[in-house]
């Protein structure tokens, strides 16, 4: 059938820009504190309900809560800086 044909027209520009923000990511999770590391990676790459965290890190809830916030927000930071190799003096 002919719907159940992805016939998406990528953008070499766009899918560079996508991998760059992609790599930019993963750049700012890898300089997380590994405690905030630990919750994002089982938060979003492994899809684990916060319930299911706390669950497997013996955590109260709201320390789960608390802690994917602040590393949400250390995210929110370092990928608002701009990148400093990228500037020339």
């Amino acid at each position: 059938m002919i719907n159940s044909i992805d016939f998406r027209i990528t953008n070499p520009a766009s899918e560079l820009e996508s991998n760059e923000i992609r790599r930019q990511l993963h750049q700012a999770i890898d300089e997380l504190d590994a405690n905030y590391k630990l919750l994002i990676t089982l938060r979003y790459q492994n899809e684990l309900s916060y319930d299911e965290i706390a669950s497997i890190l013996n955590l109260p809830l709201g320390t789960v809560k608390t802690g994917i916030f602040r590393a949400k927000e250390q995210l929110r930071k370092s990928l608002a800086q701009p990148e400093e190799a990228w500037i020339t003096a």
